[in-house]
């Protein structure tokens, strides 16, 4: 299982959009609003927790651009746009009170590295709980002089990795989850959207459930050979006791009729384990099988951190 976060550069063309997908309710949807790419469940929707609200993010924006006399031009990056989850099977099982605090320690961890916050919330109505954060690049140098600059705050692709080292040891760690793949914004722009990183972790659980798909069919085939053996023996055995004979030359012979009669009697029996054995397979290759299909039914499919 992984802890999952990263942080992507926006323009002022983007923050809107941004704002009613994360701030989204059952009213938008009532009106015909719909989301790209999402499986949004919107009858949950109602149940998406605020750790932090603003309703209109560019004013916030502007009054904070205003307040430090920051300079924006037309092409500045006025939002930094975080996604914090995990694998899906991270949250399988834990309370809401558990989930909460987990993205509050996720939270935190982003007011120290990515500038003040004005918008957290923690989605419950899509299948994996993630949070979408907001916050302004508002970045202070070593003179105390306050710029609007995502560059001065992320850095370039050493920086973000260094991040995601600091993001695994800070908070990731400390919830037994693994540091996901070294790779940074620029080395992944294909992988960026959410359907992309759901379509991530179907694979992931496609591969495991293949893994275990695999080993238990060697295991089947493994007992099937061994319970084939076995019956073949003891048909044998038992056949041996009541089907030979001597020839009046001395030679030992056997009734062939005689046994396949006995084996045909006695087989069923013998191998009534056999059948949930392939039971239980069958059900397993079903599981994977829609699961795979799942996955290659999605168009498109965030990036581990």
């Amino acid at each position: 299982m992984y802890g999952i976060m990263r942080v992507e550069k926006r323009a002022r063309s983007a923050v809107y959009g941004l704002q009613i997908e994360a701030n989204r309710t059952q009213a938008d949807h009532a009106s015909g609003r719909e989301f790209h790419d999402s499986d949004i469940e919107w009858d949950k929707t109602n149940e998406n927790i605020f750790l932090a609200k603003t309703e209109n993010w560019n004013k916030t924006i502007t009054k904070v651009v205003h307040k430090y006399n920051l300079q924006e031009r037309k092409d500045s990056i006025v939002l930094l746009d975080g996604l914090y989850t995990a694998s899906e099977s991270f949250f399988e099982g834990k309370s809401k009170d558990f989930i909460v605090q987990y993205f509050k320690d996720c939270l935190e961890w982003h007011k120290r590295y990515y500038g003040p916050v004005i918008n957290a919330v923690i989605h419950l109505d899509e299948k994996t709980p993630h949070m979408a954060v907001a916050s302004i690049p508002v970045f202070k140098d070593k003179d105390g002089n306050v710029h609007l600059s995502a560059k001065r705050m992320m850095g370039g692709r050493t920086a973000y990795r260094k991040r995601q080292d600091l993001f695994f040891e800070e908070v990731s760690k400390k919830y037994g989850l693994e540091r996901g793949e070294r790779r940074d914004p620029a080395e992944r722009k294909k992988h960026t959207t959410k359907r992309d990183w759901q379509n991530q972790q179907l694979a992931v659980e496609n591969e495991k459930l293949q893994k275990e798909k695999d080993n238990l069919q060697v295991l089947i085939e493994a007992m099937t050979k061994a319970s084939a053996d076995v019956i073949e023996r003891a048909m044998m055995s038992e056949f041996l006791k009541v089907g030979r004979y001597r020839t009046k030359d001395g030679k030992e012979e056997y009734f062939q009729d005689a046994y396949m009669r006995y084996r045909s009697k006695i087989l069923p029996d013998l191998q009534k384990d056999l059948p949930n054995n392939e039971k239980v397979f069958e059900e397993l290759n079903n599981r994977t099988t829609e699961q795979v299909q799942h996955s290659l039914s999605k168009d498109d499919g965030i990036e581990r951190g």
